[in-house]
């Protein structure tokens, strides 16, 4: 298990990893510990919302959609951070400093997810 961090530090490393983020989501806030400004921080969670492109048939109508951040995340050349976990809604990374955990959601779940990513464990778990 690696150290808590400073506050301090562990802001500074999550405003990095939000701007490193930002063009890939369409919303994208930093929740947990961190939002809490506790005065250590074990990881660094981030609720986004991805940007997604449409994807076209052959006669150019939509047949779906493909999220720009899951891309970007695939690719170690933009982003060569290991991924401990995955899923559609949940990703956790290990950074060097701490591990990145990312709960992705819509606009139309946003409030309730950034509720709960942002409450201490004992909301989250009354809630």
């Amino acid at each position: 298990m690696k150290t808590r961090l400073p506050y301090a530090q562990a802001k500074e490393i999550a405003d990095r990893v939000v701007e490193q983020l930002s063009p890939y989501c369409e919303r994208i806030e930093i929740a947990g510990s961190v939002r809490r400004e506790k005065a250590t921080i074990g990881d660094i969670e981030l609720v986004v919302i991805p940007k997604t492109v449409a994807i076209p048939d052959l006669l150019g109508r939509v047949s779906g959609r493909v999220s720009l951040l899951s891309r970007a995340l695939e690719n170690p050349r933009i982003f060569p951070w290991w991924q401990v976990r995955g899923g559609e809604f949940y990703k956790q990374f290990e950074l060097p400093e701490c591990n990145l955990d990312l709960f992705i959601t819509t606009p139309e779940k946003w409030g309730c997810i950034y509720l709960i990513r942002t409450g201490s464990a004992e909301f989250t778990h009354w809630l």
